[in-house]
């Protein structure tokens, strides 16, 4: 598979997310791998993620879906997936940033042949603001790896082929 014609789904579901869903949002637009199509499913927000939203309705690389009924972060990524057309599907939530090289990284593995990429992350905890670094050990983890093993894995850091 050749690496620039991957077209990647991202799927971000948002809820009440006004405070960090700016950065999130232009966390996905500074990627260095730009062939991809972000859905962000808004999910009955009652804060001003609507009006936030607003200002990518004219982003052609962006569709805002408004859900008419709140189903919840899996809900609404089940929605993106169904929605979506893209052969790669890459999730990010609204509070998540990525590294500006995220997606080509993963890309690269795919085009390799690999079918499910986790790559490490960090994670802050909200109540402290610590960092805690979770790494596999190596470059990613494979299919094949997180079968073998219970991983803890964050959906921001998983990319795959439908």
């Amino acid at each position: 598979m050749n690496n620039e014609k991957i077209k990647i789904a991202i799927i971000m579901p948002a809820y009440n997310c006004e405070g960090t869903i700016k950065k999130s949002i232009l966390s996905v637009i500074n990627q260095t791998y730009t062939n991809w199509h972000l859905y962000i499913i808004n999910d009955c927000s009652v804060d001003n993620t609507s009006i936030i939203l607003e200002d990518y309705f004219l982003n052609d690389k962006i569709t805002i879906i408004e859900n008419e009924e709140n189903i919840g972060a899996a809900g609404c990524r089940n929605r993106g997936i169904t929605l979506s057309t893209e052969p790669v599907i890459a999730f990010i939530d609204s509070d998540d940033l990525w590294n500006e090289n995220k997606l080509l990284l993963q890309v690269e593995e795919i085009a390799k042949g690999e079918k499910f990429i986790i790559t490490d992350y960090d994670y802050i905890e909200q109540s402290t603001q610590r960092t805690f670094s979770v790494s596999w050990g190596k470059k990613y983890l494979t299919e094949k790896d997180f079968l073998k093993k219970k991983f803890r894995v964050c959906f921001s850091s998983l990319l795959y082929i439908r």
